[in-house]
């Protein structure tokens, strides 16, 4: 908004007609303006910040939202079985909301959720269809990947769902391009990964060898102002389609 704006603006916000409710948004506000400061003084300010995401090496901020989620229900759960819920839905915290409603049903008046629980509520809330989505991915099939996106989002799956596991995945291929690259073996990859089992590393490891470093690198450059697009479009399942088809038929900075 124009400097002018905001000025006619804050005068209305000091001054306003009592009968008035006024809310404002913005996704960057600038504290320094005299609007800001005039609704924080007439009025009230809340900011939401969204969660920090996992970086390999660092955890992130949604396994404690989703404890918070769990504990507001009263309910507990270990930090361990909640970034197992985060690796399984993604970093979308609708859905996350979601799911733990399903989990606090399913354990009924116990106290706690065990990663157990979670795997078992998930075993029957999550297609396996999600799961060849992401795999088509990794493969580079670019029609099976579009192909199951649409039929999971005529399931009621969300694209930004659907796109947070996908960007999930695609760190964990780049890691393990570079840990490949590197000589480093299955064993260590599975440890910096954070994954289970042998055979999910060694999915994980071939399908990160049909990409070069160079593709995935681009591709996570390319994930931000994806996302920003599937924010603020009206069409977000086709920015994540588009995404997709790049990405599959070799992403080139």
């Amino acid at each position: 908004m124009a400097a002018a704006g905001q000025g006619i603006l804050a005068d209305y916000v000091a001054d306003p007609a009592p009968f008035t409710t006024l809310v404002l948004s913005a996704a960057k506000p600038d504290k320094r303006t005299r609007l800001y400061k005039v609704c924080e003084s007439a009025g009230y300010v809340s900011e939401f910040k969204a969660p920090k995401r996992a970086a390999f090496g660092k955890a992130g901020e949604y396994g404690g939202k989703v404890v918070e989620m769990f504990s507001a229900r009263g309910k507990r759960i270990g930090k361990q079985a909640a970034e197992q819920l985060v690796e399984a839905v993604g970093e979308d915290l609708r859905r996350l909301s979601i799911e733990v409603g399903k989990a606090c049903a399913y354990v009924g008046d116990a106290d706690t959720v065990t990663g157990a629980d979670i795997d078992a509520v998930l075993s029957l809330a999550a297609p396996t269809s999600v799961w060849d989505f992401i795999d088509a991915f990794g493969e580079r099939d670019t029609r099976e990947a579009l192909k199951l996106l649409a039929g999971l989002i005529s399931e009621g799956e969300t694209p930004i769902g659907l796109w947070g596991l996908t960007l999930m995945h695609l760190r964990r291929l780049l890691a393990a391009r570079a840990m490949l690259d590197r000589g480093e073996r299955t064993p260590a990859i599975m440890r910096e990964l954070g994954l289970k089992s042998d055979w999910h590393c060694r999915k994980i490891e071939g399908q990160a060898k049909r990409y070069t470093a160079a593709e995935l690198e681009c591709a996570l450059r390319e994930a931000a102002a994806t996302e920003q697009t599937m924010k603020t479009s009206r069409d977000d399942r086709l920015a994540l389609e588009r995404w997709i088809a790049r990405v599959c038929g070799g992403c080139a900075a």
